[in-house]
């Protein structure tokens, strides 16, 4: 597992830019991204190469931020390859809060970001699945 930050953000105009330029001063690169907006705020969703100093960063400028482990699971670049992954959780009856795809940086390798209910259980199930999809970890 991995932990993956969330960052409260105002919904403005550079406000992503914000976000990214704490990171970009700090020397730390993102790993995974994604955003997500209601009406009075964003929150963006990432994993980074230092996630606790990340974190710190955000909270010392002032944002309200959230940790939590995350599955990182090693996907194949191929069809059909997040499908099995998600066949396996079903299976193990996991459930799945939300997930997103991010590039590894290797060849035809990609990353399924699985924030699920029950971490220990969801790790289980991806490694001992019938597939037996490989794991990031910090």
């Amino acid at each position: 597992m991995i932990r993956q930050i969330s960052v409260f953000a105002e919904r403005k105009t550079g406000a992503l830019q914000d976000i990214t330029s704490i990171l970009a001063a700090a020397g730390i690169n993102i790993y995974s991204l994604v955003t997500t907006e209601n009406e009075e705020f964003g929150i963006v969703r990432m994993t980074t190469s230092d996630s606790p100093r990340a974190l710190s960063l955000f909270q010392e400028a002032g944002y309200l931020c959230h940790k939590a482990w995350v599955l990182a699971v090693v996907l194949d670049d191929a069809p059909g390859a997040l499908d099995a992954l998600l066949v396996v959780l079903r299976d193990a009856d996991i459930q799945l809060d939300y997930a997103y795809v991010a590039c590894t940086g290797a060849a035809n390798d990609l990353v399924a970001i699985l924030k699920v209910r029950d971490e220990e259980a969801g790790e289980t199930a991806v490694l001992l699945g019938s597939m037996g999809f490989p794991l990031l970890s910090e």
